[in-house]
This record gives structure tokens, sequence and C-alpha cells, in this order.
């Protein structure tokens, strides 16, 4: 049984190693805004992401972890999926295009933030939890997913996708999943999960909590 408190071994590549070990945010910056800047530019027009599985369950109030360029926070908010959204990702190159973005599809009521989710810290609850391409890069995944819960008002969703296994060549994924890893992480949490194979090489998921939660931090 995997591991996923701590990164895959078969992860740690060469100076990447380190950075890991030490967790050094400012590193992961660094290499986050370089890849990042080749491949998320700022974009004129957003689409609603209608063909993607989990996020036609995205609804209220939106928190995108690493929501990049920001296209798919304004597509949603754009084609009335969501009420209202933050997004936030560690890369001040990615936030400054997804401001940018957001102006040149004249939408003022979605915020931007950078800052690492390590950091984020909001009184607030949200309805929905964006997390594309995310879980891999974390230090522990069922870290990441006990605060991703926290965060998830009651009744509220999770939805996001992984790579399978190690479908993509990218030296900051610390960590491998298949269908069945996915369903071990989130069975003890939520109280129904769907998740569907697409492009042949991600896995996307839509989980939800339960109703009866207590809500502690507002919301």
């Amino acid at each position: 049984m995997i591991d996923y408190s701590k990164p895959d071994p078969r992860a740690l590549k060469g100076e990447w190693q380190a950075v890991v070990q030490t967790w050094d945010i400012e590193k992961i910056r660094q290499v986050h805004n370089d890849r990042m800047a080749r491949d998320k530019p700022v974009c004129e027009k957003v689409s609603g992401y209608h063909h993607l599985p989990g996020l036609s369950e995205c609804h209220g109030e939106t928190l995108d972890v690493v929501c990049g360029n920001g296209e798919m926070l304004l597509g949603l908010f754009k084609y009335g999926r969501i009420t209202k959204g933050i997004g936030i990702d560690i890369s001040d190159v990615m936030i400054a295009r997804a401001k940018q973005t957001a102006v040149n599809v004249g939408i003022t009521e979605v915020q931007f933030i950078r800052i690492a989710f390590e950091h984020y810290e909001v009184d607030s609850l949200f309805d929905t939890i964006i997390t594309n391409d995310i879980l891999e890069h974390f230090f522990s995944v069922p870290w990441a997913l006990d605060k991703l819960y926290s965060l998830i008002k009651p009744g509220g969703v999770l939805v996001g996708s992984v790579p399978i296994g190690q479908a993509c060549d990218n030296k900051t994924h610390l960590h491998y999943f298949e269908k069945d890893d996915l369903l071990r992480l989130f069975n003890p949490m939520f109280i129904k999960i769907e998740i569907h194979k697409l492009y042949e090489n991600h896995l996307y998921f839509a989980c939800w909590k339960g109703n009866n939660e207590t809500i502690i931090n507002g919301g």
C-alpha cells in the first residue's frame, strides 16, 4: 500500500529531491513560475468547461487552488456555474495573468491572491473547491485533503483531477495515482465519490461532503 503522507521515492530525482526535503516554498514558486509562464498565457476569452467531468457540480462560492491564469474559474463564473470565486496560486506570474484575463473578459467578481495553499487561511467556507492537477504536488496528500475538507461547507463538493500514474513527465510531481488510490484516500472523508477517466491519462473526480457536518469557521 502506498504511503501518501510523504513523497513517492520514484519522484525524487536530482536537485528536486533537496527542494522537496526542505519544502522550500520560494524555490517551488520559482520552478512553478518558469513552467507555467511557458504553458499558461493571458486569455482573451474563457469557456464554460462543459466537457470536463465533475465541473458540472461546481456551484456557489468557489475556491480554485492553484488557479493558474484564472481561465477556468472565470469561465465557471461567466457561464453561471458559480456565484463567487477566489483563485490562489503560488506563482506571481500566474496571478498577474489571471488578473489580466479577468480584465480582458470584463469580470470583477472573481478575486485572485498570490499565496501558497500551505499558508492560506480564511474564515469562511466554500460550496466548491477545485484542485485540478494539484494533489500530486503536495508533500503530504492526507494533510492536503484534511485542509481542503476543512474548507468545504456541509453538502459542498471537492472537484479536480490527477494524472494517471506517471503519465505526465513533470519533475514537480511527488505522488502517482490510480483510481483505487483515490478511492482509498477519499472514502473515509466523503459520502459520495465519482471518478472518471478522460484523455487516457487523467482521472477527474467529484467528492461530496456530508450535510450533517458542524460548521466551525463560519459559512
